[in-house]
């Protein structure tokens, strides 16, 4: 079992779309992974387990891996947060502008469905 400590420095914490990578990320190991803040623990596979522990900004966490490749399922979940930690401005500036293109694409789409 290998423990991790990282800080999320993310302005508007673990939201909808980092949250989705994070478990996309950890899903593709075998490994069983879970965060942990304060007292709560949830499995890092799961996006409503993910989303219920509500990761505010500056706040640290611990990632817990335990199985056959729990030290590269660990070190790809550290990559992930400090990709993330880079992008941050990206991820706020951006969001308003991705909520409008992702309605525009969807509304698009339920158009054509209906021809």
């Amino acid at each position: 079992m290998i423990q991790k400590n990282i800080k999320i420095q993310i302005p508007t914490g673990l939201e909808a779309r980092p949250v989705a990578v994070l478990v996309q990320i950890a899903s593709k190991y075998e490994s069983s992974i879970f965060i942990e803040s304060g007292t709560k623990k949830v499995n890092a596979k799961s996006i409503m387990g993910m989303m219920a522990l509500g990761l505010e900004a500056d706040e640290e966490i611990t990632v817990i891996a335990e199985g056959s490749d729990e030290e590269e399922a660990v070190k790809g979940i550290e990559d992930l947060s400090q990709l993330l930690n880079k992008l941050k401005i990206i991820f706020v500036v951006n969001a308003p502008r991705l909520c409008l293109r992702s309605f525009y694409v969807y509304k698009h789409l339920l158009e054509w469905r209906h021809l």
